[in-house]
């Protein structure tokens, strides 16, 4: 049985990260390490951390570093792991019993796969299912980039992949706080197949003040910096997917553009809606690239001075069935 390692980052997750740790001790999968790497925690998530070190020396490690963000810490217990194969889970999350055991055995069946991740519940801070809170984009397997340049599906608690891998992509970037990850997991399905297992294998908790619900602009300027990164260094992906990559731009920088425009910030969102045009002529960017010399806050005034209002849209309803009666 080939040994896995479980890099465990955490900062600030005293409320949560003895389930994550009980959730890897309880893998029916026997073969594992522990790595947990405090990032510089001020609340009690170092003294938890350290009393399971304590209690499970031969199977758990704790580290601790000044905070530098979820990157640096999985770099750090990537520089530690010992085991051929990688698993990664965050601190407000929480693993079925069987996952490993089952990822371990997809990766066993196909030597050319280079990870295997899964599909999860969503919960919220109480671990109640959020049944109303569906998935939105669809799971993908086998040659995933284009895809994945497309929408982000792949979560860095569903993953289990090989040494090697590592071995040949490198480490997390550490100059971004918000989608390092995604950054990592585009890397490696760029050069390795990707399987997955259609099994909801763990808990993802949904809560306030989670580091990627902060900022919404910090997250899609992150992005579009990993994107442009990614396509500057493989120019082969972006010859044979060259409309793919131009519509994911677009879009991006009009999305970017609009939440600018919502905020009242009409310089970004200008800026960002002459990005998208750059990436291909839209309707809806020119008309949104206009409005932006006039005040959100006006055009929102506007249009409920001249739009009926749920009690308007009663009597016109009213008086439409009286007529049709």
């Amino acid at each position: 049985m080939k040994l896995v390692t479980v890099i465990l980052p955490a900062y600030n997750n005293e409320r949560f990260i003895a389930e994550a740790v009980e959730s890897v001790l309880g893998q029916t999968y026997r073969a594992i390490e522990l790595i947990i790497i405090d990032d510089g925690s001020t609340d009690r998530t170092g003294d938890i951390s350290a009393g399971y070190a304590r209690r499970y020396p031969a199977r758990i490690h704790y580290l601790r570093q000044d905070n530098r963000g979820p990157g640096a810490a999985r770099n750090l217990g990537l520089r530690h792991a010992r085991g051929s194969f990688i698993a990664f889970l965050d601190a407000d999350d929480i693993w079925s019993s069987a996952k490993l055991v089952k990822q371990v055995g997809a990766l066993e069946r196909d030597r050319s796969v280079g990870l295997v991740y899964c599909d999860n519940y969503f919960v919220d801070e109480q671990r109640r299912e959020q049944v109303g809170y569906r998935r939105l984009i669809e799971l993908h397997r086998g040659n995933v980039a284009p895809v994945l340049f497309q929408h982000y599906f792949i979560i860095t608690s569903a993953v289990v992949l090989r040494r090697e891998c590592v071995d040949a992509i490198g480490l997390f970037r550490e100059d971004i706080r918000v989608g390092e990850d995604y950054d990592y997991f585009l890397r490696l399905a760029y050069r390795y197949p990707v399987e997955l297992v259609r099994e909801k294998l763990y808990e993802r908790r949904n809560r306030e003040g989670s580091l990627s619900n902060q900022d919404h602009a910090l997250n899609a300027i992150n992005d579009i910096g990993t994107l442009k990164e990614f396509v500057r260094h493989r120019p082969d992906f972006y010859r044979r997917n060259r409309r793919l990559v131009r519509q994911r731009f677009r879009e991006y920088y009009f999305a970017l553009g609009y939440y600018y425009f919502r905020q009242g910030r009409n310089g970004g969102a200008f800026g960002n809606f002459a990005h998208s045009l750059c990436h291909g002529v839209s309707g809806s960017a020119i008309k949104c690239l206009c409005l932006c010399f006039v005040p959100f806050w006006l055009i929102d005034a506007v249009k409920r001075s001249l739009w009926p209002t749920d009690e308007e849209k009663g009597r016109m309803r009213s008086v439409v069935e009286r007529e049709n009666r």
